[in-house]
């Protein structure tokens, strides 16, 4: 279920109207602070209480990456001209297209329209598997 396109986990096509808050996982901190005290449960449920220094539980991930690369750029290990590059995109197209059009704040959709940008500069405008 995690690696789902969130069109088929969330059914965002049909709902997305419905959504008033989108965050994302890279900024997970911020908007997980916003969503909570927006909602007034902040303090209850986000400030305190995890970790051995009860901490809030949305403190930024300072683990080192798990293969030890100094690179979280996707280009320096799937280039945009690569065929398993151009799969995954295809395979999350439609969140693509659908995520790149939200505007509710905290949410930036700039990450997924140049995605979709540079994908269709390479592969074309359908950027399609053959």
């Amino acid at each position: 279920m995690h690696w789902r396109p969130q069109v088929v986990f969330c059914q965002f096509q049909l709902y997305s109207d419905l959504f008033s808050f989108v965050g994302n996982f890279e900024n997970l901190e911020s908007h997980a602070r916003l969503l909570l005290k927006s909602t007034d449960l902040w303090e209850s449920f986000g400030s305190h209480g995890w970790g051995p220094n009860n901490e809030s539980m949305f403190q930024k991930n300072q683990a080192s990456h798990k293969t030890s690369s100094s690179s979280r750029n996707v280009n320096d290990f799937l280039p945009p001209t690569s065929t398993r590059r151009r799969a995954v995109f295809n395979y999350y197209r439609k969140d693509f297209e659908i995520l790149s059009k939200i505007t509710t704040p905290p949410f930036d959709p700039t990450p997924f329209l140049e995605e979709i940008r540079l994908m269709e500069s390479v592969w074309g405008a359908n950027a399609q598997l053959l």
